[in-house]
């Protein structure tokens, strides 16, 4: 799990581009200091993530 101050943070900008790179899916969760994020692989597919 890793842990951002908000969507507009560079490193997570930069994670999630990479995340979708390597077809994982992003699960974040707003919390009172920021965003939490957990990275999944993405069942057999040959759709990217979330579609």
């Amino acid at each position: 799990m890793w842990s951002f101050r908000s969507v507009d943070d560079a490193d997570f900008i930069a994670m999630k581009q990479k995340a979708a790179q390597l077809s994982l899916q992003i699960l974040q969760q707003d919390t009172a200091t920021g965003i939490k994020v957990n990275l999944s692989a993405c069942k057999a597919d040959p759709r990217p993530c979330n579609q």
